[in-house]
């Protein structure tokens, strides 16, 4: 699914839709009760609306530290951190 915003100048002519631009890594916080966190992939439909867009360093330290790498996205083989 792709999601679009609408674009538009200054100068009061309106451009069409463009695609919405998409972090290249995220991270959520996922679960009931206890909540635990996954590193995603920016575009991976089963990180919902909670992502918050990491950098790909921040991505590798946070794989590395022993968060959970979502099982749909796998961004630990994109990575290469495994």
């Amino acid at each position: 699914m792709c999601e679009y915003s609408h674009t538009g100048s200054q100068s009061g002519h309106h451009g069409g839709l463009r695609p919405r631009a998409f972090p290249a890594w995220g991270i959520t916080d996922v679960g009931i009760g206890t909540l635990r966190s996954e590193v995603h992939r920016g575009d991976c439909f089963a990180a919902g609306k909670q992502l918050r867009a990491i950098s790909r360093d921040q991505a590798l330290a946070a794989l590395a530290d022993g968060i959970q790498a979502c099982e749909v996205c796998r961004p630990d083989l994109v990575l290469g951190a495994l």
